[in-house]
């Protein structure tokens, strides 16, 4: 199901300073905000290294090509998980629009430069036809102080028709709100008699689950991995395990793993619990390299 090309979308960083009480202007906060170097890996996720940020906030944009004008939504999700469609603003481009959001870049109790998760990133909804969609995220996010743009394909899916014409999306069953969206999407953009039957939905298993007891005793695969949250979930010889970006080899400055990749770890721990970062996940992979 997964669409070959990347959405037809482009990012701008811009820091909010203050010229009077009342009044606040952009500044580009890319070095070369002209021509920004952009890495790509397996569709998946695409990053623009930003650099150093100093504290303050700052301006996040998401522009849309005309050409995918009518398929490309962004939507606001809060920390609740409830979902609501951004405003999309116009350009001077013709047909280009864009949406925006503020984030703030604080200083961590070890003195690093960072964002939140909450309110870091931009998400938006494709739509490419008979039921296939995908959900991105693009944000900016720090790594040891150091920033990115990112943008990555966190869900790749389809939606389905019932018998009653009805919009299911098993990806979403347990985030109802999620599914309303995307209904009233499909309902203004599209037919909902050009989506597939339920009936002959199949449940996909997962190809993780089929290395568990097969893998070396120190090798893992990585079921997902999210750059927003900084951290993922891989599969090892003794169940499921929490990775962190700290514990990973950097590519292009960035470190992540990338769905089903397989790497190497020299121990599991028990996770580093605190009251910003807990996880239900029993243990925790360190000193991690890739095969």
């Amino acid at each position: 199901m997964k669409n070959q090309s990347l959405p037809a979308v482009s990012f701008e960083l811009g820091k909010l300073i203050k010229v009077k009480d009342s009044e606040e202007k952009i500044v580009p906060a890319i070095n070369n905000p002209g021509n920004p170097q952009v890495y790509s890996y397996n569709y998946e996720i695409i990053f623009t290294p930003v650099g150093k940020l100093g504290l303050g906030k700052y301006e996040l944009k998401v522009a849309v090509s005309s050409k995918e004008k009518d398929k490309i939504f962004c939507i606001a999700v809060d920390g609740n998980k409830h979902v609501s469609l951004r405003k999309m603003l116009p350009t001077d481009e013709e047909g280009v629009e864009y949406c925006k959001t503020k984030i703030m870049v604080k200083e961590g109790n070890d003195k690093t430069h960072h964002t939140e998760p909450v309110e870091n990133n931009i998400r938006f909804l494709r739509i490419l036809g008979k039921g296939a969609m995908e959900l991105w995220e693009v944000a900016l996010i720090s790594q040891g102080g150091s920033f990115f743009i990112t943008a990555q394909c966190v869900y790749n899916f389809r939606c389905y028709r019932n018998n009653n014409d009805g919009v299911l999306c098993p990806q979403f069953e347990r985030w109802p709100e999620m599914i309303v969206l995307v209904e009233s999407l499909i309902l203004l953009y599209g037919d909902v008699k050009e989506l597939p039957s339920i009936n002959g939905y199949m449940p996909k298993k997962n190809k993780v689950d089929g290395f568990n007891g097969q893998l070396d005793e120190k090798t893992a695969i990585t079921d997902w991995f999210n750059l927003v949250n900084g951290y993922g979930a891989a599969r090892s010889r003794f169940g499921a395990r929490r990775v962190h970006w700290s514990e990973l080899p950097k590519r292009k400055g960035l470190a992540f793993l990338l769905k089903n990749e397989k790497f190497i770890y020299k121990k599991a721990i028990l996770p580093k619990n605190t009251k910003a970062n807990k996880t239900a996940f029993k243990r925790e992979l360190v000193g991690c390299s890739l095969i």
